[in-house]
């Protein structure tokens, strides 16, 4: 089992039942920690359909993140999570 999971960009372009199977995969997948586009400001309150596009809170997905790399978009970040 590897020890991390990577998903940069792409949550945030999965419906609402696509998103929840993503991240229960993630949770389940073993790893000890995925790393994964992070936007502090969202409120994931919007659901695409499937291929569209949101920003992503990821704390309200994985819990609180251990480290934040900033990305060259204002607001945007890679995220580093424990699970």
């Amino acid at each position: 089992v590897s020890q991390s999971r990577y998903g940069r960009d792409i949550l945030g372009h999965l419906g609402a039942d696509d998103r929840a199977a993503a991240v229960k995969n993630i949770k389940e997948s073993g790893a000890k920690y995925v790393l994964t586009t992070h936007f502090q400001e969202a409120t994931n309150d919007k659901y695409p359909d499937t291929g569209g596009w949101e920003p992503i809170n990821a704390d309200m997905l994985f819990g609180d993140h251990v480290e934040l790399l900033e990305e060259d978009h204002p607001g945007k970040y890679l995220a580093l999570y424990e699970l």
